[in-house]
């Protein structure tokens, strides 16, 4: 009878159990998405600490220092990309490049930055649990992907990448890893630097890297991680296609600096008539770059990948 009585009682107060469930539902997903975003960023800022970025070439800005925070079946495809003959030249041309994809980051954020309106090129780091999965999903987005290549920092702390490319290694051992790394990413046509803030300013290894680069068709971006990087010396030197980074959009989680970095890229843009832009797989960083989108066009600029760029600054030389 006791059991009975505790049975009807739960029944009349179902609604007891049920509205408070409406609300504790949403409020813990909110609480674990949260909890998700703020460990990726630790562990995303824990990687880049030991990534230092010098000033931006910008002769209009004043003189400062910017700390930046920084087997599937195998396919390649194509995106569908303008020449530089299709360019309105008239306008400035911006390409943003979005770096450290490839770690199992937050989904909703990767699709973001897929589903944008634009052209930007995804840099991913090879090796990684996502890494082949988002280079297909890039391309059949019609995105432009790079590898974003782990190279040696000045700290040592920062580096448990599966493919580094340490100062030091023989011309053997950096065409094995080159091998290895544009067999899993085959749809990437170009490279950029993960860290390297020591590897860059190497002579001989960045002339090791051009050679590889260029027997492979591949281009280079440098991401100007120190000030000492004799990277697109070597690769103009050598005839590798090149490109330097002009603003880093993210070196500080706030979106409003985000917002003040990427109009930065603006101006120079405007002023040169081109510019790069390098941001990472971030909420804040997406949230920004939508947000701007559609006055940024307003404005006349054109988003473009970096191999339109590139090809328009050899066309314009």
């Amino acid at each position: 009878m006791a059991k009975k009585r505790r049975k009807n009682w739960f029944i009349r107060n179902w609604e007891l159990f049920i509205l408070p469930a409406f609300v504790l539902i949403p409020a813990l997903y909110i609480l674990i998405d949260g909890y998700i975003e703020n460990r990726l960023r630790k562990a995303s800022n824990a990687l880049d600490r030991s990534t230092i970025i010098f000033t931006s070439p910008d002769p209009n800005a004043s003189k400062e220092t910017e700390t930046y925070h920084e087997p599937d079946q195998l396919f390649e495809v194509s995106p569908d990309t303008n020449t530089a003959s299709d360019l309105n030249l008239n306008e400035p041309l911006i390409a943003l490049i979005i770096d450290d994809f490839g770690p199992a980051l937050n989904r909703r954020v990767i699709k973001g930055f897929l589903d944008l309106d634009i052209n930007i090129t995804i840099a991913v780091i090879p090796g990684n649990e996502k890494s082949v999965q988002t280079e297909r999903d890039a391309l059949s987005k019609g995105k432009e992907v790079i590898v974003h290549m782990p190279m040696e920092p000045i700290d040592s702390v920062y580096m448990d990448e599966r493919d580094m490319i340490y100062v030091g290694i023989d011309s053997i051992g950096l065409k094995t890893l080159f091998d290895r790394v544009f067999s899993e990413l085959s749809g990437a046509i170009g490279m950029n630097n993960h860290m390297g803030s020591k590897a860059t300013s190497d002579k001989h290894l960045m002339e090791m890297i051009a050679k590889e680069l260029v027997t492979r068709n591949k281009y280079f971006v440098d991401s100007k991680t120190s000030p000492g990087s004799v990277g697109s010396s070597f690769m103009n030197s050598l005839g590798a296609d090149c490109i330097e980074s002009d603003v880093f959009l993210d070196f500080s989680n706030d979106k409003e600096v985000i917002r003040k970095q990427l109009y930065k890229t603006i101006r120079i843009g405007k002023r040169r008539g081109w510019a790069v832009g390098i941001g990472h797989c971030r909420k804040k960083t997406l949230k920004v770059i939508k947000e701007e989108i559609d006055e940024i066009k307003r404005e006349g600029i054109q988003f473009v990948f970096v191999s339109e760029m590139i090809e328009y600054i050899a066309d314009k030389n």
